[in-house]
C-alpha cells in the first residue's frame, strides 16, 4: 500500500499528514488482494486483449460490498471512509485497472446522489447502487467540450410535469452497462452555459441510445461509450439538488473521482514495478540477470521512491536539495542535465505543493518537514 503524503495550508503553518493504514483497512486490503489474486489476475491480460467486460468479477465485488463502501448503512452501504475507498481502488488496479475504473465511475454516480439527493431519491436510487444490486455511470463529458462542465451543450428543458433531455455524451465509463446514470445538462442556456443541473436517468429510459465501445489505449475491458439522448422525459423529481447548481456539484464530485484516479495510478504503478522487477530478474545479459545492473536498480529505486511518497517526486527532491544549497536555476539545470525551463517547472510545482510564495519559503517548509537534509 502506498503511503499518501498530503500537504495542507493551516493557520499555524504548513503541515504534512501521513496516512497509515488501520488494522481494519489492512484487513480490507488483504481481502481484496486475495480476491484479485484468485479472480482478477488469471484472466486480466486476456480480457485486456479482447475487451470483454468482467461481469462475473464485478458481480462478486458488488456482493462483497465494495460498490457501496463509502455510503451510509441506511442506504445499503458499508459507511467506510474515503481512505478505505482508496485502498480498494489501488489494490484492484494493481491486478486489473479496468475493474478499478469501473468501481471509480460507479462511485461518482452514487456519490452525486448521496451528496445532493433527497431522502426519496436516495431510497429509490442510492440503495440499489450501494447494495450492489445496480451499476451506476456518470455522464459529463461531451464530444466537443470534453469534461469542461461550463461548456456542455446537452439541454434539459422544463416540460409540464418534468424535464426533456437532449444531447450527446462521450467517454461514459459503465455507459452501456449502467442501470442508473447521473447526467449533466444545461437548464438555463439563455442565461449562460454555466447554468447546468444534474439529473437521475434510468438506464432503460426511452430515447437513450448507447454507442459502440470506444477504442482506447488502455482499460479495454472497462465499458466506455458515447450516449445519445433524444427527448428523454424524466419527472421533476429526477433533478438532483437545486436547479442551475450543477457546476458546483461537479466540482465536489470530481474531488472524489480524483482520489480514485490517484489511487488507481498508484496501483497500476505497483503492478508495473512488480512485473518489471520479475522480468529483470529473469532476463540475463553478459552472464548475469539484468536486475544486477546498476542502471536497472536505479530505475527501480526511483520508481519505488515515487510510489512511496506521492507528493514530492525524486526529481523535485533533487531540485529542493540544490535550492537549499543556494544554487540558481541555471546552476541546477547544468548539475542535473535538464533545461532551465524544466527547473522553473519543478520549482513552481514545489511551491504549490508546499504552499510557499517564494523559493526561500519553500526550502524552509521542506526543511521543517524533513524533505531536505537539515544542517
Amino acid at each position: 500500500m502506498v503511503t499518501f503524503l498530503i500537504y495542507r495550508e493551516q493557520p499555524w503553518g504548513d503541515v504534512v499528514i501521513e496516512f497509515e493504514l488501520t488494522e481494519e483497512q489492512r484487513l480490507l486490503q488483504l481481502m481484496i488482494r486475495e480476491f484479485a489474486e484468485a479472480e482478477l489476475k488469471p484472466g486480466a491480460a486476456e480480457r485486456e486483449k479482447t475487451g470483454e467486460f468482467p461481469h462475473d468479477a464485478i458481480m462478486k465485488l458488488r456482493r462483497m460490498g465494495l460498490f457501496g463502501l463509502i455510503f451510509p448503512k441506511e442506504y445499503g452501504g458499508k459507511e467506510r471512509d474515503i481512505m478505505d475507498f482508496a485502498v480498494a481502488v489501488e489494490e484492484l488496479a494493481h491486478y486489473d485497472a479496468s475493474v478499478a475504473i469501473i468501481l471509480d465511475a460507479h462511485t461518482l454516480c452514487a456519490s452525486h446522489i448521496n451528496a445532493f439527493g433527497t431522502v426519496e431519491q436516495k431510497e429509490r436510487f442510492l440503495t440499489p447502487l450501494a447494495s450492489g444490486e445496480k451499476l451506476g455511470a456518470w455522464a459529463l463529458a461531451e464530444p466537443d467540450t470534453g469534461s469542461d462542465a461550463g461548456c456542455i451543450t446537452t439541454t434539459a428543458v422544463a416540460d409540464g410535469e418534468g424535464w426533456c433531455l437532449s444531447g450527446n455524451k462521450t467517454y461514459v465509463t459503465n455507459g452501456s452497462q449502467a442501470d442508473i446514470l447521473v447526467v449533466l445538462a444545461s437548464t438555463a442556456k439563455p442565461r449562460g452555459a454555466k447554468d447546468i443541473s444534474a439529473f437521475i436517468v434510468p438506464g432503460d429510459a426511452p430515447g437513450l441510445s448507447r454507442g459502440e465501445l470506444l477504442d482506447k489505449r488502455g482499460f479495454h475491458s472497462s465499458d466506455t461509450v458515447a450516449l445519445v439522448l433524444e427527448d428523454i422525459r424524466v419527472p421533476r423529481a429526477a433533478l438532483l439538488g437545486c436547479e442551475n447548481q450543477g457546476l458546483i456539484q461537479v466540482m465536489e464530485i470530481h474531488a472524489i473521482g480524483r482520489i480514485g484516479v490517484a489511487a488507481m495510478a498508484a496501483g497500476i504503478g505497483r503492478g508495473s514495478l512488480k512485473k518489471s522487477i520479475a522480468y529483470a530478474r529473469g532476463r540475463s545479459s553478459f552472464g548475469r540477470p539484468v536486475a544486477e545492473f546498476q542502471v536497472i536498480q536505479w530505475i527501480h529505486d526511483d520508481t519505488m521512491r515515487g510510489l512511496k511518497n506521492i507528493g514530492i517526486s525524486p526529481r523535485e527532491k533533487e531540485v529542493l536539495d540544490w535550492l537549499k544549497q543556494g544554487k540558481s536555476s541555471w546552476d541546477i539545470s547544468v548539475i542535473l542535465g535538464i533545461s532551465e525551463r524544466t527547473v522553473y517547472f519543478h520549482v513552481s510545482n514545489l511551491m504549490k505543493k508546499l504552499g510557499a510564495s517564494n523559493r526561500p519559503q519553500a526550502v524552509a517548509i521542506a526543511t521543517r518537514l524533513g524533505l531536505v537534509d537539515i544542517d
